[in-house]
Order: C-alpha cells, then structure tokens, then sequence
C-alpha cells in the first residue's frame, strides 16, 4: 500500500490571468485541479494530511507529560488546544 504524502499543492488556478476574479473563485465550480509535492505556481494550495500532524502533535504531548518543569504546563496546554483543533477538522 502507498503512503500519501504529508503535504501536497493543489493548482487550482494555475496560471489564470483572472487574479482579480480569485476571492470570487469557487472551489466547487472548478474542472481540473491537479497536485504536485512542491508549489507550481504562487496561488497553489497547500494540504497537510490531518492524520500526519496530529500524530506529530500526540507525540510532542508524551514528551512534555509528566511535566518537568512550570514551562511544560503551559507547553501541554497549548499542545491539548492544538491537538483539539486538528480533530475538529
């Protein structure tokens, strides 16, 4: 079985010469959307996969727990709030 890539770039745009239409652009009512692993062109949009950072931030977690110290606290805390965020996702 193949690894999806941690992130991709999706060419949405392209080259469009429209770049005063692109806040107006829907994502839906576009026909070709391509990828690639590195930026194409400067409106490429960047994807992370969801479960590769989650799984970077559970990590980061178990370092800081049991606490050392009054830093990991507040160090914990922001991990659990990021970690709450990319499963809300």
């Amino acid at each position: 079985m193949n690894k999806a890539p941690d992130k991709i770039y999706l060419q949405a745009c392209g080259d469009c010469p429209e770049v005063d239409l692109c806040q107006s652009c829907k994502f839906d009512d576009l026909e070709e959307v391509t990828w690639a692993y590195e930026r194409v062109w400067e409106k490429d949009i960047e994807y992370i996969r969801k479960d590769a950072l989650l799984k970077w931030a559970e990590a980061k977690h178990m370092e800081l727990d049991p606490p050392q110290n009054e830093r990991d606290f507040g160090r914990i805390e922001a991990v659990e709030e990021l970690i709450d965020k990319i499963n809300s996702l």
